[in-house]
């Protein structure tokens, strides 16, 4: 077997050649396809609609047991907030119980 040599233009060529869902286009591997993007929008306003819908057949007392915010799929790279943090600072326990 003998092992043709390549260039960097070939090389660049090879690399840019590959599909969107190759390896090498990911960050960090972290990168969605579209597919992944269009099912997590997909997902998103399904849930919207059936919280509209629940919030217009609801009672104003069952309406508050629903959720404030629409789902959100969070997405690759995204920092997410978490709401429930522990807090180990005794000045911010005092802060809260004052």
């Amino acid at each position: 077997m003998e092992i043709e040599r390549a260039g960097c233009r070939k090389l660049w060529v090879w690399v840019n050649g590959l599909p969107p869902e190759a390896a090498t286009w990911r960050v960090d591997g972290q990168q969605w396809t579209i597919q992944d993007e269009l099912q997590a929008i997909a997902l998103e306003r399904i849930d919207h609609w059936g919280l509209v819908q629940a919030r217009l057949a609801a009672s104003p007392k069952a309406a508050r047991a629903l959720p404030t915010e629409p789902m959100r799929v969070p997405r690759p790279g995204e920092k997410q907030e978490s709401k429930d943090r522990v807090v180990t600072d005794p000045r911010e326990i005092a802060a809260f119980f004052s």
